[in-house]
């Protein structure tokens, strides 16, 4: 399986390095409330909502023979947005309040190989959501894995219900995270943390001006971060209209809003326009029943719960060779089934001994 899936790590130059793959990540907060909104933009709008058990023991999908696949407890259970199939998440929340979302930079540089174990670029984000109740946690645990990454040059960021928020980027080879007050303005875009908020600064320091307006990724990190200081009496709906503010034609493909504090997530695409929205404790299953999940397309309004349906080795397959030809590379259908049957070599963890 890793000789075959090797093949993958070639297929990574298929988005070209100079290439703007535009998305906006950003945390809103009034008091106690904290919400997180995502815009999700790319060239493919399918996927699937995942409800992802706790008590599974898992070992990262690793794609070189070389490298020791990071192995690990799911102690939270999370909802996932997944395109490439399950536990291989763009983002999503836990049970625990903690938030992971993940952008394109074209600057990131991987660390070089040593002895840690490694997940991949999107597996980092389930690690997370596995194992940590908070943004400190995710910082204090960062450096005990690397990523070794398969497709695409990308950056996080990670927020809790608390508020607490912190960037994670590899730079020449580094892991940098960027945290407390540091995060002057908890918004990601896709151009590095430090570059982006030396925009933001600059153009504060000319006072009182209109945001800037265009679709570039600094312009909409001044716009998103111009929202932080009046997200409205209601933040969902905040949140919304942020999103609406950083959506880019032809490109936004999922709005989603997180509430940390509820366990409440609301989502709407770009083929399926009405808010649909969920409470993630309701959907919660043991270890070894059927995953739940949705077509994120669905498309009637309101509460999302009752349309989950078991997750079947068909779904996962057929959404794992819907996003690989998407990426028009030769050779990436042969590997549809063996992504989509990784998730039946985890195994539930053996209850604690009495």
């Amino acid at each position: 399986m890793r000789a075959m899936l090797l093949m993958l790590v070639v297929a990574g130059s298929v988005v070209g390095a100079g290439e703007a793959r535009p998305c906006t990540t950003f945390r809103l907060q009034r008091g106690g409330e904290v919400v997180v909104g995502k815009s999700y933009d790319w060239d493919d709008g399918g996927g699937l909502v995942f409800v992802n058990p706790r008590g599974v023991e898992k070992r990262a999908l690793s794609v070189d023979p070389r490298e020791t696949p990071a192995a690990w407890t799911s102690r939270y259970a999370s909802v996932t947005f997944n395109q490439y199939g399950r536990e291989l998440p763009n983002g999503g929340m836990n049970e625990a309040g903690l938030v992971v979302e993940v952008m394109w930079l074209n600057e990131s540089r991987p660390e070089a190989r040593d002895a840690r174990p490694t997940v991949n670029e999107l597996q980092w984000i389930q690690l997370q959501l596995d194992r940590y109740a908070s943004t400190a946690e995710v910082v204090a645990h960062a450096r005990e894995v690397r990523v070794a990454p398969v497709y695409a040059a990308v950056h996080w960021l990670v927020c809790d219900k608390g508020g607490a928020c912190a960037a994670f980027e590899t730079l020449g080879g580094v892991l940098v995270v960027t945290s407390g007050e540091a995060l002057a303005a908890p918004v990601l875009t896709n151009d590095t943390y430090a570059r982006s908020l030396a925009a933001l600064r600059a153009r504060q320091a000319f006072g009182d001006v209109p945001a800037p307006t265009g679709s570039d990724s600094l312009s909409r990190f001044v716009r998103a971060a111009a929202r932080l200081k009046a997200p409205g009496a209601d933040l969902v709906r905040g949140a919304l209209a942020t999103l609406d503010s950083v959506r880019v034609a032809g490109a936004t493909q999922w709005n989603i809003v997180y509430e940390p504090g509820r366990g409440r997530v609301h989502f709407r695409t770009a083929a399926a326009a009405a808010v649909k929205s969920l409470d993630l404790a309701d959907l919660v299953t043991a270890c070894g029943e059927p995953v739940p999940s949705l077509d994120i397309d669905s498309a009637a309004a309101g509460d999302a719960e009752a349309r989950f349906t078991p997750t079947t080795l068909a779904v996962n397959q057929r959404r794992v060779t819907e996003s690989f030809a998407r990426l028009h590379r030769p050779g990436l259908d042969r590997l549809a089934e063996l992504v989509a049957r990784y998730p039946d070599g985890n195994r539930c963890a053996a209850p604690p001994t009495p």
